[in-house]
């Protein structure tokens, strides 16, 4: 059978009975799955501190974690390199200091050469988004190989 959208049970409503009915799980049942949600819910909304950045008009800030999406994504394209994770440092007025990013290498792959496409795909990709040169002399991009993988 099919509702019609008045018929439908408003949002909230819905959301109670779904709560409802997830409570008549056991007690240690219920705190586990609550448990999980909040810790996912906690991770997605983080707050994530800024990067300041500057273009034509002036400065801007940069959410870090978008800075550090599109880093791992610039990485991503290195042949044989894959991105595992992106920290990014700030200096006391929000300007990029530093990047560090965990990789892994496919198997047979030079790990120097692969590091190295790597920390200049990081570079670009910060100087893009930040539209201030990311250089070895003010900012510091580390590379830490921590696996290697199967190449394709």
């Amino acid at each position: 059978m099919e509702m019609r959208r008045d018929e439908l049970e408003p949002p909230s409503d819905l959301l109670a009975r779904a709560a409802g009915e997830l409570r008549q799980l056991t007690d240690d049942g219920w705190v586990r799955a609550e448990r999980g949600v909040l810790d996912r819910v906690t991770r997605a909304l983080r707050n994530a501190p800024s990067v300041r950045g500057v273009h034509a008009g002036g400065e801007f800030l940069l959410s870090a974690t978008v800075l550090s999406a599109q880093v791992a994504e610039r990485v991503d394209t290195v042949p044989d390199a894959r991105a595992f994770s992106v920290h990014i440092t700030t200096d006391d007025d929000d300007r990029l200091d530093g990047l560090t990013i965990t990789l892994s290498v496919a198997y047979g792959a030079p790990i120097g050469p692969v590091s190295e496409q790597a920390r200049l795909a990081a570079a670009a990709a910060a100087t893009d988004a930040l539209g201030d040169e990311v250089s070895g002399d003010r900012v510091t991009v580390d590379v830490i190989v921590e696996d290697v993988h199967v190449g394709e």
